[in-house]
């Protein structure tokens, strides 16, 4: 069975992990290396809180979900999800010549 293809302006990008697809758009011309860099460090940073409030909901005996109170989060990694969103916001912006946002 072969891997799906998504569109991406003019390129197909086959379904492959996140840090694999960022990899292709960024090989595609379509993110420089700055922006792509922080989209890797965004994409390591979401995914470590999502781990550790995966963690506690599993201590807690509750079953793992993905809702993440900012406002209960230590102030540094509140601080470091800020900067996820700031570098998704602008690498939307940017890719948004691209695939129109909404899509």
């Amino acid at each position: 069975m072969k891997p799906a293809k998504k569109r991406f302006g003019q390129h197909f990008l086959r379904d492959a992990g996140t840090l694999d697809r960022l990899a292709a758009v960024e090989e595609a011309g379509a993110l420089e290396g700055e922006p792509a860099a922080a989209l890797r460090e965004a994409f390591g940073a979401v995914l470590q809180i999502r781990l550790a409030h995966h963690a506690r909901c599993l201590r807690d005996g509750l079953p793992p979900d993905n809702v993440v109170d900012p406002g209960e989060l230590p102030p540094l990694t509140r601080s470091q999800l800020r900067d996820a969103f700031r570098a998704v916001a602008a690498a939307q912006k940017q890719l948004s010549v691209y695939v129109p946002l909404g899509m």
